[in-house]
């Protein structure tokens, strides 16, 4: 038996869970009550959003029921595990689940969004045209290229890398520092195999780059 806790579920997914796998499916959001009277013992798997909390003292509850507890998995639609106790879960062999790249292209499209909006000035020239203007001279002086400049990242997720991947196509040069390159040489390997310049302090990275 599944859980949703979230609406995660939609036709195509509830055909594939009650076909195939013959799982039941459950649509419905616990309560702190219901979730502190040990609620999940009921299902094998739990699939939850951010605002579902599993906290240890559901899982604990739910392994104290006298009737036994099915739970095996608990499953996270997005990248971060931070609502569930996993160290719980893990000491009673529930396998948490995420989906670490669920949203880094959405991320790293809206970042590089940014990036343009701020280089060429588009929300000002935005503003000046719905308010009749067009100072095309003043926008003209104000806009830079992004090509020849370097931009600096703090970290080299995937996020990162993404971003890194992009702003490198339109001819910037990437910095980036990581404190795992402090400690490791074969990571300022990888980050300079990329293409990509290694920098040892975050005052190193700003001091170098321009955006």
């Amino acid at each position: 038996l599944i859980l949703d806790t979230d609406e995660l579920v939609d036709d195509r997914l509830r055909a594939l869970i009650e076909g195939p796998s013959s799982y039941g499916l459950v649509q419905a959001h616990l309560s702190e009550a219901q979730l502190a009277a040990g609620a999940l013992a009921e299902y094998d798997a739990v699939l939850i959003r951010s605002p579902t909390q599993i906290p240890a003292d559901a899982i604990e509850a739910a392994f104290a029921r006298t009737e036994g507890c099915r739970l095996k998995v608990i499953g996270r639609a997005g990248v971060g595990v931070d609502n569930v106790a996993v160290k719980a879960a893990t000491e009673h062999h529930v396998a948490v689940l995420n989906v670490p790249s669920a949203s880094t292209q959405s991320v790293v499209e809206l970042t590089v969004a940014h990036i343009l909006n701020c280089a060429r000035k588009v929300p000002l020239a935005d503003s000046a045209v719905k308010n009749g203007e067009w100072p095309r001279n003043a926008l003209w002086s104000a806009g830079t290229e992004l090509h020849g400049k370097r931009i600096g990242l703090v970290g080299f997720g995937h996020i990162a890398r993404g971003v890194a991947r992009v702003v490198q196509a339109l001819g910037m040069e990437v910095h980036v520092f990581t404190p795992s390159a402090l400690q490791s040489v074969s990571k300022r390997a990888e980050i300079e195999a990329a293409g990509y310049v290694a920098q040892l302090s975050v005052d190193a990275l700003f001091a170098s780059c321009t955006h």
